[in-house]
């Protein structure tokens, strides 16, 4: 038997291990007293999560990350939350500039400021070196 595929059975024999092991958790915690399911579910998932923590799950890039379809998280997507949050405040304070003068002028001014941001968040997300952007 080669390695590859001596992995491969290991492989497959931990997934029925652990669908096994699921199985059987999901059972214990629908069996439990309906107030006490939630409880049971979350302590579940934390001992999961604390028992794995030493483990190395993956050691993806960000590429891998981004690649796969997750969202990035850094300047660039800071900037377009930014420019997204100022624009949306835009029409509510044009609004407000009618019914209460200060308060929509505030929120005028705050809607524009976090526009600026953003786009400066953004624009030097996109031209910093790759140094300035992790650190």
């Amino acid at each position: 038997m080669q390695p590859d595929q001596q992995g491969t059975e290991n492989a497959a024999e931990v997934e029925q291990r652990l669908a096994a092991l699921a199985d059987q958790m999901a059972r214990l915690i629908e069996n439990a007293p309906r107030p006490e399911r939630a409880m049971l579910h979350d302590y579940a998932v934390s001992l999961l999560r604390e028992t794995a923590s030493g483990t190395e799950i993956s050691d993806s890039t960000d590429a891998d990350v981004v690649e796969h379809g997750a969202a990035a998280s850094g300047p660039r997507s800071q900037g377009a939350t930014l420019l997204g949050y100022g624009f949306l405040l835009l029409p509510a304070s044009a609004v407000l500039l009618l019914v209460f003068p200060p308060v929509g002028g505030m929120l005028l001014l705050t809607g524009l400021c976090m526009m600026c941001g953003g786009l400066g968040t953004a624009v030097i997300g996109r031209f910093a070196p790759s140094a300035w952007r992790r650190g």
